[in-house]
């Protein structure tokens, strides 16, 4: 997996990967106003390595000094984590929103957005349930610091990733 502009992608899922190469033409031509020939090739190669689903090679792999990447580990997700650490965990089917359960049984929703609104039949609503823990997540990562807050204590690095 490879995180690129705080998203994630999954370089095995040919969707997500027709996503990443979509993202970095759009912040290369945002980069680089009029490119190179090196640049356009280094462009070159980074699609290449996301064809490949080469996620090692694509993390070592810039272009210029500002476009890069970052190769994520399975341990560094905060789902596989929080599992792993005995934690019940759900994944939501329609967002990236998880629900865990803490150290002290309560529902922990962690998300990186509010719930949203919705309409039945022209009217706006909202959600009735809010929830007593929810961890907001900015840029696509979480601190040990902000799940300890929540009620998460056995978890063992500084830093992972929503999703």
């Amino acid at each position: 997996m490879i995180e690129f502009k705080n998203n994630i992608y999954d370089l095995s899922i040919a969707g997500l990967r027709r996503m990443l190469h979509e993202a970095l033409d759009e912040e290369f031509y945002n980069v680089f106003e009029d490119p190179q020939e090196d640049e356009q090739e280094e462009l070159q190669k980074a699609h290449e390595l996301i064809s490949a689903q080469d996620a090692t090679k694509l993390a070592e792999h810039m272009i210029g000094y500002d476009i890069s990447f970052m190769l994520v580990k399975e341990k560094d997700m905060i789902e596989e984590v929080l599992k792993e650490s005995g934690y019940e965990v759900e994944k939501s089917n329609v967002s990236r929103s998880l629900y865990a359960i803490n150290d002290s049984g309560e529902e922990v929703r962690i998300s990186d957005h509010k719930r949203p609104a919705y309409q039945v039949k022209g009217a706006v609503g909202y959600v009735e349930h809010e929830y007593e823990k929810e961890l907001i997540v900015e840029e696509n990562k979480v601190t040990k610091a902000q799940l300890i807050n929540v009620g998460f204590s056995r978890l063992g690095q500084e830093e992972y990733f929503l999703g």
